[in-house]
């Protein structure tokens, strides 16, 4: 009985040191990966970006005021910008400094103003990553300038969670659409006006 119950100790002090430690490492990660760049912001004079070349289709790839997926965004935009088919630019609410999880920051091509002005009309593709809506009217301009461009000659892709951000806009509604298997439960409560489909590995386009 000594024995067992000196076994039992030890499993209970070992799962109480270990658990704990995970706990407050869990915490700090999390904490870390969700921070939003608050110092000031450095002379950005001297930033490239991409050349844009009218003749190739341009993909917008979405920064939120806040926060944004790190592997939803550098992704897509990789992917994208190694085909040399496209012309790539992030494009956030503003010229701020983003941040993505993992404590990475980035500063953004083009505002959404400037992007249109640029343009002079809808991007060709607008990648979707996933971004908390943490606070609502931070996030407003985010849906707003999504809602503005969907039109038939745009393509609205949301990669993993971002699907979220999509259903936001009410654009899913009626419609078919994927996104990380272990979200699914709370989306399919959330935006019950949408047909999800529970698949393991997924982009989203509206259909």
């Amino acid at each position: 009985m000594k024995v067992v119950l000196r076994i039992l100790m030890y499993v209970l002090v070992f799962i109480i040191i270990v658990g704990g430690a995970g706990a407050v490492g869990f915490t700090h990660t999390t904490n870390a990966g969700m921070s939003l760049y608050n110092k000031n912001t450095p002379a950005l004079d001297h930033v490239k970006i991409p050349t844009y070349d009218a003749d190739k289709p341009t993909v917008a790839v979405l920064l939120a005021n806040e926060v944004t997926e790190v592997f939803d965004f550098l992704v897509p935009y990789e992917m994208f910008a190694l085909t040399g088919a496209y012309n790539v630019f992030s494009v956030a609410p503003d010229h701020k400094i983003k941040s993505l999880t993992g404590g990475l920051d980035v500063v953004p091509h083009y505002s959404f103003a400037d992007m249109d002005l640029m343009l002079g009309k809808s991007p060709d593709i607008i990648v979707i990553p996933f971004m908390p809506i943490l606070d609502e009217k931070k996030y407003a301009p985010v849906r707003e300038w999504i809602r503005k461009h969907s039109s038939d000659k745009t393509i609205l892709l949301s990669i993993c969670n971002g699907a979220e951000n999509l259903a936001d806009t009410g654009l899913l509604n009626g419609k078919m659409a994927a996104t990380h298997w272990g979200d699914i439960n709370r989306l399919i409560k959330n935006y019950p006006e949408i047909q999800w489909v529970n698949e393991r590995s997924a982009l989203c386009f509206p259909r």
